[in-house]
């Protein structure tokens, strides 16, 4: 991929010490930040929980498998990781919302080619937001982070593809709990003929995978 003009005339700068980079360095981090990112490694790769040590599954998917087939989870929400997502949900977060997209990109790259026998997605789907919280924030930071990703594995964003009511909270609740949770906070716009299509979908942050759960049955 080729070096856009501009960068030759704004260089940037390390989004976390503020080095100087060079034109082709994407994205916004120098070699020393990005290796000093909070990587989620290892962690399991059903559910993409945080793990001491490799292993096939977690104790958790071992027991009671979500319905989704995958998580690609490159980051532990801590430290910068997670500033940058409450900047981007404040929509102050333009340029983190883009290197979190571009690490998100980069990740599900490595995971397709590492895992052949995983199947890519032939779409997108970004979680949707509720319209209140939609007009209030004024945008959704999951299609911002899906842009990118959509561009690396040359697969159309679906941005319309569900909508989302306002339902129950799930603060306080337990993983089998939220995993119960019912199905209707989630509408999908389209009925898919089976085996319909592999969807991807991308949210900003991934707790017990409730949500990424809920929208998977209904999609």
């Amino acid at each position: 991929m080729t070096t856009p003009w501009w960068r030759h005339l704004l260089p940037g700068r390390c989004l976390l010490c503020e080095t100087a980079l060079p034109p082709e360095a994407d994205p916004d981090l120098c070699p020393y930040c990005l290796d000093a990112l909070p990587w989620n490694e290892p962690a399991c790769p059903r559910c993409g929980l945080p793990l001491p040590q490799a292993v096939s599954l977690c104790p958790e998917c071992d027991r009671r498998a979500p319905p989704f087939v995958a998580t690609i989870a490159p980051l532990r929400y801590q430290d910068c990781a997670a500033d940058w997502v409450r900047r981007l949900k404040d929509r102050v977060g333009v340029v983190e919302g883009r290197v979190l997209g571009l690490l998100l990109a980069r990740a599900a790259l490595r995971r397709y080619r590492s895992t052949p026998q995983l199947r890519r997605p032939d779409l997108l789907v970004p979680v949707p937001l509720t319209w209140w919280r939609l007009a209030r924030r004024g945008h959704n930071q999951a299609i911002t982070l899906a842009l990118p990703v959509a561009r690396a594995l040359g697969v159309p964003l679906w941005r319309t593809a569900a909508t989302r009511r306002r339902g129950a909270r799930q603060r306080g609740s337990n993983r089998a709990r939220r995993l119960d949770q019912p199905t209707a906070a989630f509408r999908c716009r389209h009925r898919f003929e089976a085996p319909g299509p592999c969807i991807g979908l991308v949210d900003d942050v991934v707790t017990t995978g409730a949500t990424a759960a809920a929208l998977t049955r209904i999609l």
